[in-house]
């Protein structure tokens, strides 16, 4: 199986989020964390 874990590290290198493999990239919460991480700046 193969590990598709998803993380979203800050300008900082600290980590921000992380989702499980079965969590798709389309998924509401990880397009929300991307674009309060880019606003944030």
């Amino acid at each position: 199986m193969w590990n598709f874990t998803k993380y979203l590290v800050g300008s900082d290198v600290r980590r921000l989020a992380r989702w499980p493999t079965k969590v798709p990239l389309e998924d509401p919460q990880i397009i929300e964390a991307l674009e309060a991480a880019l606003r944030a700046g």
